[in-house]
C-alpha cells in the first residue's frame, strides 16, 4: 500500500492562540502513536505541559514577519527504537483578516503502521471542530476541485468522505442532519460528540482498493457530495 496517511482537525477561526487545544491534542496524538518522547524541528525536546506550549506558541509568533497571517507551530512524535513516528503541524490563524481556517495536522512518517481506526476517536472532541478525519493523501488528489473549497471560511459541506470521517454540527445539518447521516450506506456510523461518526469500510480505507472507492462514491452520492 503506497499511500500516506495522516489525521486533520479543522476550526472554525475562535481568534485566540488554542493553546489548551494544541497541548490536549499533541498529548492525545502521543499516546495514539505511543511515542516516547515530542521534539521541534531544532531537535529540542519539548514537556507537553501549558508552559512549554504556551512558550514555544509565543516564540513561533515573535518569529513571523508578518504575524497578521498567523502561526504555524511543528512538533516531532518520536520512538526511542523507530525514530520519528511523525508530525504534527497546527496552524492558527488568531490574527488573521483572511479568511482560513485553523488547522492540525498530523502526518504518519512513510512506513509507520496506521493504528487501530479506533484510537483516533480520543481526538474528536478536542477543541470541538466542525471536521475532523484520518487524511488518506492519496485519496484526497481524486477531489482536488472540492477540497479547494474546505480550506476557506466560506464553506458550508463536507468536501469528501473519507475512510474515518467526523461532521461536526454544522456539517452534519448541511448533508440532512442526524437521522440521515446515521443511515449512510458505510461500516459503521454512529452519533459521536457534537456530530456524526462514520467508519466508511472495515478497517484501514485503502484508496488503491476498487471496492473500498466505490463505498465512498456510494456514501457521498447519498449525501448529495457527488
Amino acid at each position: 500500500m503506497r499511500n500516506t496517511y495522516g489525521y486533520r482537525h479543522w476550526f472554525r477561526p475562535s481568534r485566540n492562540l488554542r493553546i489548551p487545544d494544541i497541548l490536549a491534542f499533541s498529548k492525545a496524538m502521543f499516546r495514539v502513536l505511543n511515542a516516547d518522547y515530542v521534539r521541534t524541528q531544532r531537535n529540542k525536546v519539548v514537556a507537553l505541559t501549558p508552559e512549554s506550549i504556551e512558550k514555544i506558541v509565543h516564540d513561533r509568533l515573535e518569529d513571523e514577519t508578518v504575524p497578521d497571517v498567523g502561526i504555524d507551530v511543528h512538533l516531532y512524535l518520536v520512538s526511542k527504537t523507530l525514530g520519528d513516528l511523525g508530525w504534527i503541524v497546527f496552524c492558527v490563524y488568531a490574527h488573521a483578516s483572511a479568511g482560513h481556517l485553523d488547522d492540525f495536522t498530523m502526518t504518519l512518517c512513510r512506513g509507520m503502521a496506521v493504528p487501530p481506526m479506533e484510537k483516533f476517536e480520543c481526538l474528536v472532541p478536542i477543541g470541538s471542530p466542525h471536521e475532523s478525519y484520518l487524511d488518506e493523501m492519496n485519496n484526497e488528489v481524486l477531489y482536488d476541485e472540492q477540497q479547494d473549497q474546505c480550506a476557506t471560511i466560506g464553506f458550508t459541506r463536507p468536501s469528501m468522505i473519507r475512510g474515518l470521517h467526523y461532521l461536526g454540527k454544522e456539517l452534519m445539518e448541511s448533508v440532512g442532519g442526524l437521522e440521515k447521516c446515521l443511515q449512510i450506506p458505510a461500516y459503521k456510523v454512529k452519533a459521536f460528540h457534537e456530530g456524526v461518526l462514520i467508519y466508511l469500510v472495515e478497517g484501514l480505507f485503502d484508496p488503491e482498493n476498487p471496492d473500498h472507492l466505490q463505498a465512498q462514491r456510494k456514501a457521498m452520492e447519498y449525501l448529495g457530495l457527488l
